[in-house]
């Protein structure tokens, strides 16, 4: 089930296609049951278009670690830090004690969220402000049981995007746009619906055949609630796998090392590894880098096979199951068909 989305093929640096499908906006969501994506059918909806703009969820979550491997790159950051060198506010606090790394391997023993017990769609978390997320963070106490040992936490990849933003004397958001999608050209990547045309915009829906409620993250922005569009993610994809590659000799517009960086295993857990903020798996003796994410309706799947430097980008607005079935499919036949000498 699926009622839209764009699939793009990057090997070598290169996109070598996007392919949108299916319906950014369903007349009726269940008219579209067992309806295929493809051909178009006018009377059902409105078509998603190269340009259509996809909730990524915690695929947001690359541009934190890309942006503190430039901070370290830059002579900013020292991952063996705690974060009170970074947020003096944090120095009598239990979080403030946890280093960088385990922040960026999810290995701190910290809850998901800035209080237990929220959810990610209640308001509280919707709504809140960054200084309101770094207000509950300063309560938390890390789980010393889970210390070393992989529990995802959005709040540590947030505490992150602030020590960036601390470093940098700049907004995030702000340092974002001036060091990755602008040197990338990524002129259609944003964190909030206020700086998008929402014409372009994607309805996301959830498999049960309803319209997912989309409300604009606030202080949860950098970990969750950017869109783009398959191009876009496409580009930062081709840059990624360039920059892997130790024979490329075309001129990148980010230092190659802070991508060496950002895949060095930091963490690993049986066949599941950590770099900075970055999935790392191994299958079929290839190395595969990239994140997914999930977020009111829509998926995102970004993996590339570092050794044969091929991968998918994958954005629906049909929720979690293409995410999580659908994509890693595409990938496998892709990868069975072009195998790695």
């Amino acid at each position: 089930y699926g009622p839209g989305g764009v699939i793009c093929v990057v090997a070598n640096g290169e996109v070598q296609f996007c392919r949108p499908f299916g319906y950014r906006e369903a007349n009726d969501i269940k008219e579209l049951a067992g309806q295929p994506a493809l051909p178009f059918n006018p009377n059902l909806g409105k078509p998603v278009e190269e340009r259509s703009l996809f909730r990524l969820g915690s695929t947001s979550k690359l541009f934190v670690g890309l942006s503190l491997a430039i901070c370290k790159n830059q002579g900013l950051v020292d991952y063996d830090e705690t974060v009170s060198k970074y947020l003096n506010e944090f120095s009598e606090s239990n979080v403030g004690r946890l280093t960088l790394k385990q922040l960026f391997t999810h290995s701190g023993g910290l809850i998901p969220l800035h209080k237990p017990d929220l959810r990610e769609r209640d308001d509280e978390v919707t709504n809140a402000t960054t200084e309101e997320i770094l207000g509950g963070i300063l309560k938390l106490t890390p789980d010393d049981s889970k210390l070393g040992r992989f529990s995802y936490s959005n709040i540590g990849i947030l505490l992150l995007a602030e020590v960036v933003s601390r470093v940098q004397d700049l907004p995030f958001e702000a340092f974002v746009a001036k060091s990755i999608l602008e040197p990338l050209e990524m002129s259609n990547t944003y964190f909030h619906t206020s700086q998008i045309d929402s014409s372009l915009k994607t309805t996301g829906y959830y498999p049960n055949f309803t319209s997912a409620i989309d409300p604009d993250l606030q202080g949860y922005a950098p970990v969750g609630g950017m869109y783009s569009t398959g191009p876009d993610m496409a580009k930062l994809m081709g840059f990624l796998q360039d920059a892997l590659k130790s024979d490329s000799n075309r001129p990148l517009p980010i230092e190659p090392q802070v991508v060496r960086d950002l895949a060095t295993v930091y963490l690993k857990e049986g066949d599941r590894a950590m770099g900075v903020s970055l999935d790392i798996g191994y299958r079929n003796g290839q190395t595969m880098l990239g994140h997914n994410g999930r977020i009111n309706g829509y998926a995102s799947f970004f993996t590339f096979a570092k050794e044969s430097s091929m991968g998918i980008v994958f954005l629906s607005n049909g929720g979690f199951p293409l995410g999580r079935t659908t994509a890693p499919e595409l990938l496998n036949r892709l990868l069975q068909a072009y195998p790695h000498d």
